[in-house]
This record gives structure tokens, sequence and C-alpha cells, in this order.
């Protein structure tokens, strides 16, 4: 067990859902912390069907607070779902493109915004993808 001497008062911890209160004259105190926690299960989609099953294509996707910039990994892309406890809150679901040539080449994009998790669910992730040649000639040809 670990001691630490705090102000009276009322403290965020780490996120915006997680709080503690302490209370209580000057002296020794218990401090309890509950954080809050769900289960989400994310399903990925490319295009409304599953990803390509190989490690060869890969894209990883976690959640991010829009707010407090923290991030939770959620899975791969070949895996096609993924259960993680999380604590609750509003979050923005990020893929990242790792290797192949059959998913999309995006690092960083956020394919779906503020999504509020409140409670135990599932969240279908669908990414929208196009292919795209690039074809040019030379003026006069």
């Amino acid at each position: 067990m670990r001691s630490l001497r705090l102000i009276v008062g009322t403290m965020v911890l780490a996120s915006l859902t997680a709080s503690c209160s302490v209370t209580g004259p000057v002296g020794e105190a218990e401090l309890t912390i509950d954080v809050p926690a769900v289960t989400l299960t994310s399903n990925y989609r490319l295009n409304g069907e599953p990803f390509p099953v190989s490690v060869y294509e890969g894209a990883f996707f976690s959640l991010r607070n829009p707010y407090s910039g923290d991030t939770v990994e959620l899975g791969w892309c070949y895996d096609q779902s993924h259960s993680t406890m999380i604590m609750p809150g509003v979050y923005d679901v990020v893929y990242a493109y790792t290797q192949g040539s059959e998913v999309p080449q995006h690092q960083d994009a956020v394919v779906m915004r503020d999504v509020n998790i409140s409670s135990s669910r599932a969240l279908a992730i669908d990414v929208p993808a196009v292919s795209w040649t690039n074809s040019h000639s030379k003026s006069g040809s």
C-alpha cells in the first residue's frame, strides 16, 4: 500500500470520466479510486466486407479521446473483431495502415468521430475505400 498526502477536494484522474473525492479532517484518510470500465467488442469491415485475413494486409485500429488525446488499442483488421475493456467516454476511431496492397494506405485516419461509449456494447467499424490507379501521359502523346 502506498501513502500519499493529498489536498482535500475533487481531482480528475487521467481521464474526463474517472474522478475521486478526498474528504475528511487533516490527518490520515483512506482514498478509494473506482475506475469505471465497460467492454467494447469492435468488428472490422472494409466496404461492408471482412478485411483480408492475412498478416501481410495489415492495419491497426485504436480509439482516441479527442479532448485528452489518450489512446486505447483495439486490434488488427485481419482479426475481424476484438474485445477490450475501456473507460466510458467519447472517442474517435483511428485507422493506421501498416502493410499490404488490399487495404487503404492511410496513416492516422479518423474513420468514426465522437463515438459515445457509455456502456458495454458492440461497435461496427466499416472503412469506406476506393481503388485508384494513377494514369497520366505527357502532353502531346
